[in-house]
């Protein structure tokens, strides 16, 4: 065989290897499985599953190869036939609490900037927090937010954001936890 071969064929087994390592080959969790595997098929323990929704299983292993516990930002997405105002009216805010959760309320910013993008944000009000409704080009939509402190004092925040997915002709969820820096300083 050739120099120029062999170098070919090496660069092409480490580019397998690479892949088969970051893509889970030989794993298991792709397959239809009864048993939950946190981070893909499951929320956090802390978070309701909105019943009947579905997990999508090939994005979500692939946000979620690293180490739950090293990852400071963890995206899962599922999917429902139902619509936003039904999986908002399931995230109450006495649900959410029963969990350990607070409504996490964030500014509305009806003006992005001032001076072209080069100023600050001005913001009108503030949102009270938990599930509330809205629409996006012309659909209705659901954001949910929420906080808590963990055990190791970390600001722990959840995002769960609710939308027609125009691919699957589906609700699309899209659940984020965030884990910040320690507060308790």
């Amino acid at each position: 065989m050739s120099k120029k071969k062999t170098e070919y064929l090496i660069a092409l087994l480490t580019v397998v290897c690479l892949l088969s390592t970051a893509c889970g080959s030989g794993s298991s969790i792709a397959e239809a499985t009864s048993t939950p595997v946190a981070g893909v098929t499951s929320l956090w323990p802390d978070v309701p599953l909105f019943p009947g929704s579905t997990p999508d299983m090939a994005t979500n292993l692939f946000f979620n190869q690293a180490d739950s516990a090293a990852s400071a930002m963890i995206p899962l997405i599922f999917y429902t036939d139902k619509q936003p105002a039904d999986v908002a009216a399931f995230y109450t805010d006495d649900l959410m609490k029963n969990q350990g959760w607070m409504p996490q309320p964030y500014a509305v910013v009806n003006w992005f900037s001032v001076g072209h993008g080069e100023g600050p944000q001005i913001h009108d009000n503030f949102t009270p927090g938990g599930c509330g409704l809205g629409k996006y080009h012309d659909q209705q939509i659901a954001y949910c937010t929420f906080s808590k402190t963990d055990e190791e004092g970390q600001m722990v925040q959840l995002t769960i954001t609710v939308s027609p997915d125009q691919k699957s002709n589906q609700t699309m969820l899209t659940y984020v936890r965030m884990t910040g820096s320690d507060i308790k300083k």
